[in-house]
């Protein structure tokens, strides 16, 4: 029931951008070019950044942070893929790249607890 919602939406919305914040000094931008894109970033604390760019089809992104000052990167091009970022804690820098079209899809799962951290996906043909 829910895919064929989701699918329903996106069959009469197009692209998808829902971001909620909670605390101060948080920043999204999100950008999509092309169709059927969804993309949705929470941002629970202070001075956290969510840069989202996707270019192509049928891209999905996810961001969620608790925490202080954590900094997310997402650039998707081409067809199908999927991104999840969940941060909990503050000072934690994530960049997910991923590239391709029609060849298979790519999906990365990045979850952190604590402060400090660091994660860099890369994922393309």
């Amino acid at each position: 029931m829910r895919y064929w919602l989701r699918y329903y939406e996106k069959s009469r919305l197009g692209n998808v951008s829902v971001v909620e914040q909670n605390g101060a000094f948080n920043d999204a931008e999100i950008t999509q070019n092309g169709a059927f894109n969804d993309s949705y970033a929470y941002l629970g604390g202070n001075n956290n950044d969510a840069m989202v760019a996707q270019n192509g089809n049928y891209l999905e992104s996810t961001i969620l942070a608790t925490g202080n000052h954590n900094t997310h990167n997402v650039a998707q091009s081409g067809y199908g893929h999927e991104s999840y970022i969940n941060t909990h804690g503050s000072f934690n820098d994530h960049t997910v790249t991923q590239s391709g079209a029609f060849w298979g899809s790519h999906n990365s799962s990045i979850v952190t607890y604590g402060n400090g951290n660091s994660n860099t996906v890369s994922q393309g043909h």
